[in-house]
């Protein structure tokens, strides 16, 4: 009969492994996060297959940005499962993003209120609303006819990061979603009356999106089958920027806060 020896670690061999430190392993035996099974005659620590892959769950746990605490909470819940922790930690990076935006509002309104001296600067804060805003988050939907094309052609045309594609239970597209930096465009089938662009051009939108050069992704966008319909070029609220057609008519402008125009 063949005997099966289970696989333990020591522990400067996991942190190899793993690429933590020895102080980190320290660290969550010290707090009961992740202990050792066993320990040897001389009291060096001895890890198991479990001890393991209950350190792997804790790493994946802290890069998603979950605390100690809240890891030791989840993994005592028999039930707990990655999915539920990445929703939840979804939303809360949403409402924080909410409330940073919020704050970014306020900053520009005292800006265009032109303070120069401290004592204005206060009088000009006491000025602001000091109720939160109503609206917390906002996105653009685009009709598209084809939404895993559109998906597939807005990253190749514009640099977009590709999201998830949502299926209805029959395989069919639900919806899509590209990412640009913190915000994120849904991409939708056509319904209710909400349709692409008709074969004329005309639109009833434009989505306006920040890119560090504006001329590098305007030519990138026309060589990956963007129609340029303007720019770029220097506009005068201060921005550069270029305006572009997608292959299903959208209209979309491309806009950086730095202008090459000289002033003399």
């Amino acid at each position: 009969m063949v005997r099966i020896v289970a696989r333990t670690w020591r522990i400067g061999e996991l942190a190899r492994e793993t690429g933590l430190t020895i102080r980190t392993l320290h660290h969550y035996d010290a707090i009961g996060l992740v202990t050792p099974s066993s320990r040897t005659s001389g009291g060096h620590r001895v890890y198991s297959e479990p001890d393991v892959e209950r350190l792997y769950a804790v790493v994946v746990l802290r890069r998603i940005g979950l605390s100690t605490a809240a890891i030791r909470e989840q993994l005592a819940d028999p039930s707990w499962e990655i999915r539920s922790v990445v929703r939840v930690q979804r939303a809360e990076l949403d409402a924080e993003l909410a409330a940073l935006g919020a704050l970014r509002h306020r900053l520009d309104a005292m800006l265009l209120l032109a303070v120069e001296e401290p004592a204005g600067l206060i009088r000009a804060m006491q000025q602001l609303p000091s109720t939160p805003f109503a609206v917390r988050r906002a996105f653009a939907l685009l009709p598209y006819d084809d939404v895993e094309h559109a998906q597939r052609r807005l990253v190749d045309m514009f640099g977009f990061e590709p999201g998830p594609v949502e299926r209805h239970p029959d395989g069919s597209v639900a919806h899509a979603v590209v990412l640009a930096g913190t915000g994120f465009v849904h991409l939708h089938p056509p319904t209710g009356g909400v349709v692409p662009p008709g074969p004329d051009g005309r639109a009833s939108a434009i989505i306006v999106a920040a890119v560090a050069d504006v001329d590098v992704h305007s030519a990138h966008a026309a060589e990956h089958g963007a129609l340029i319909t303007y720019g770029p070029a220097d506009m005068s609220y201060g921005v550069r920027e270029y305006g572009a057609r997608d292959h299903a008519g959208h209209h979309w402008s491309f806009q950086s806060s730095h202008t090459t125009k000289e002033t003399t």
